[in-house]
């Protein structure tokens, strides 16, 4: 359980080579998830030209929307009943792999995406 009260899993790997990666997701079941969704991606868009991070990255075929930020290293993603949250700690990596991470195991927790639940943030 995250400290949001919502359900949240761990999961950690100690590589060969004594690296370790974990993957935090969480999965918030509020309404409005994509609302919620886009309206976070917004924020974080207008916000980004005065700090030194990159701006959140959409991310393709994966729920109706995702996008990755790159300062908190993480990708949320909805399929408007879920809001996923794939958290990656993986020192080393390159974004792509870590993108890819974060897509495959986000993909596991979403639902068939319902387009018509969908609805844009409130003005």
């Amino acid at each position: 359980m995250a400290n949001s009260g919502y359900p949240q899993c761990r999961f950690t790997v100690q590589a060969r080579d004594q690296r370790v990666v974990s993957v935090t997701v969480e999965v918030d079941v509020e309404p409005q998830a994509y609302a919620i969704l886009e309206r976070t991606i917004e924020e974080a868009a207008q916000i980004f030209p005065q700090r030194l991070f990159a701006a959140p990255q959409q991310v393709r075929g994966l729920g109706i929307d995702a996008s990755w930020f790159p300062p908190q290293q993480h990708l949320l993603t909805t399929d408007a009943v879920r809001l996923v949250t794939a958290t990656i700690n993986w020192r080393d990596a390159r974004p792509a792999r870590k993108v890819a991470l974060a897509k495959v195991v986000a993909r596991t927790y979403l639902g068939r995406s319902e387009p018509k639940l969908a609805r844009g943030p409130a003005p």
